[in-house]
């Protein structure tokens, strides 16, 4: 067997294309709210890649430390994905005249993060639900706007 041959194994083995299926996946997902935000400071390439980015850091968290032992913490690598994502989203934040503008795209930094934190522990049911649940209060904003200006 030459080194050509055991790396394109190692690229084909079943557990390697679960985890490039969980990337593509959770980066499609991101796609989604970036294609929704891309008129926002935080667009459509800002979104993929939190989400790949935080389904890569899980994946890697989840695959690289498997025994969980206290030298290896699994949830150490999600919370700093949140803390990590947290300092993004203050980064869209301004107060310009009095006035907060870039919450909602804070919170959805956030929530693209945690989307790709759901994809790479495999938890796809969540993942989609929780896409369409930011894109539909997203999508909401014109009719909710009506409301909260009574």
């Amino acid at each position: 067997m030459t080194f050509t041959t055991e790396v394109l194994a190692g690229f084909t083995s079943p557990n390697q294309l679960v985890m490039l299926f969980k990337i593509l996946f959770g980066g499609l997902l991101g796609f989604t709210i970036g294609w929704n935000r891309r008129a926002s400071v935080a667009g459509i390439r800002t979104f993929t890649l939190i989400a790949i980015g935080a389904t890569v850091f899980t994946i890697v968290s989840v695959s690289g430390f498997p025994n969980n032992s206290p030298n290896a913490d699994q949830a150490r690598i999600i919370a700093q994905i949140v803390t990590g994502v947290g300092f993004l989203g203050v980064g869209v934040i301004w107060k310009h005249k009095g006035r907060l503008t870039g919450m909602t795209t804070a919170a959805t930094i956030w929530i693209a993060a945690a989307i790709g934190i759901s994809v790479g522990i495999g938890m796809f049911s969540t993942a989609v639900i929780v896409t369409a649940l930011t894109l539909l209060l997203l999508n909401l904003k014109p009719w909710l706007v009506r409301f909260e200006e009574d």
